[in-house]
């Protein structure tokens, strides 16, 4: 994940906190809701890219090479003990 993707989501994320916080101020249901509906937006874009990330490390198709090997094997043995 690139540092600007992570900005951007955390961005986000702390752009609905500040909503959320000014609806619970105020007593506005509408922009508290909305705060948290941004809130949970930046997290799951976090989440995402962190998975794409473990992804690509297990099936040896990430930027880095040095683990993929490694990685590629353990989602092997992983998808084997599955099927059991």
């Amino acid at each position: 994940m690139s540092i600007g993707d992570k900005i951007s989501n955390k961005g986000e994320e702390l752009q609905g906190k500040a909503k959320g916080g000014v609806g619970e101020a105020t007593d506005d249901k509408d922009l508290k809701a909305e705060g948290k509906g941004d809130q949970a937006k930046g997290n799951l874009k976090q989440a995402r890219r962190e998975d794409q990330g473990r992804l690509q490390f297990l099936t040896g198709t990430a930027a880095d090479q040095r683990h993929a090997p490694a990685g590629a094997a353990l989602a092997r043995s992983l998808g084997s003990t599955q099927n059991q």
